[in-house]
């Protein structure tokens, strides 16, 4: 219908923009110098005749003869001026129009798509949360750097004000879609403490270990092995999540945080991991632990004070 609409509109356009061609105006005379010439002489010689006619002068039939001269040469004059052009008929200028209109639809119909107006086009789809998880879970895939930037102000945002279920949610998620499996389930975690163990955050925090230990084991498979998708959570295990305590997520969540500094105790030289382990302090405001950590990278990397720089800058904590 739109489209209908717009062709209306179009059409009413090129009308009143061609209106000079197709409209008839009153024709205007245009005399020139030389036609005035004869005419003046004309008159003069009337008067002439006139006057000589009252005194009875035999110079009438002269002065009669020169007025019919002058008068064929008017209408010589006349006949031989050149007639301007006129306009294109009404016909043929409605015949292009409608030309015009027709072609239009034709290649419309031929290659339009009008279904992209219908509402059902216009709205996104409602993803679920396997979906949610999946899609885009490679980093290669959509636009990394616009991903890159959508965290760091999640992470402010949660910095500031972040006892919100939906800003730890996105959080967790964006964290999935960049590959960051460990910070991604610390914030899972803290979806869960907000929520009290609801059904549905419960149930995507399992498909969320679900899939890391599915593309984990992709990882560590061995060539022609069959790799088992794991299974989504049963009832018995999110009852028993649900069950758990405030205290007992939070203790779940600082031994996740363990975990991390026990890596890298083992492994010190990873400035990614510190990276990882910095941003989870910074989420969850270990303000004290984050700068004995920091204490421990300038240490560990005194000689290379770029890659200290790299590390601070890119956990958040950099000046």
């Amino acid at each position: 219908m739109i489209w209908l609409l717009m062709g209306i509109l179009v059409f009413a356009v090129l009308l009143f923009i061609t209106k000079p061609l197709y409209m008839k105006k009153t024709p205007t005379l245009v005399e020139d110098r030389e036609v005035v010439d004869y005419l003046a002489q004309i008159d003069l010689l009337d008067t002439q005749i006139a006057a000589q006619s009252s005194n009875n002068s035999g110079d009438v039939e002269a002065l009669t003869a020169s007025k019919n001269t002058l008068q064929r040469a008017l209408l010589k004059h006349k006949e031989n001026t050149i007639a301007k052009p006129s306009a294109p008929s009404s016909l043929v200028l409605s015949s292009i129009f409608l030309l015009f209109g027709f072609l239009t639809l034709g290649i419309y119909t031929m290659i339009g798509r009008p279904e992209l107006t219908k509402q059902g086009a216009l709205e996104r789809p409602t993803l679920a949360a396997a979906q949610k998880l999946s899609q885009n879970s490679d980093p290669r895939r959509g636009n990394n750097q616009s991903l890159s930037e959508l965290l760091t102000q999640l992470e402010q945002k949660l910095t500031g004000d972040g006892n919100t279920e939906e800003g730890w949610t996105l959080y967790a998620r964006t964290l999935m879609n960049l590959g960051r499996y460990d910070e991604a389930l610390i914030a899972y975690e803290k979806v869960v403490t907000l929520t009290d163990g609801k059904e549905t955050v419960l149930i995507e925090q399992q498909q969320a270990k679900d899939y890391i230990a599915q593309r984990r084991g992709e990882a560590n498979a061995t060539v022609g092995m069959p790799v088992q998708r794991p299974k989504g959570p049963n009832q018995e295990q999110i009852n028993a999540a649900a069950q758990m305590s405030s205290q007992d997520r939070a203790a779940m969540i600082e031994g996740m945080v363990a975990q991390l500094a026990q890596k890298l105790e083992d492994n010190s030289d990873n400035p990614e991991g510190w990276v990882r382990l910095l941003r989870a302090r910074k989420v969850l405001a270990q303000t004290d632990q984050a700068q004995a950590d920091i204490i421990t990278v300038r240490e560990i990397y005194k000689d290379k004070p770029e890659i200290i720089s790299q590390i601070l800058n890119a956990s958040g904590w950099g000046e």
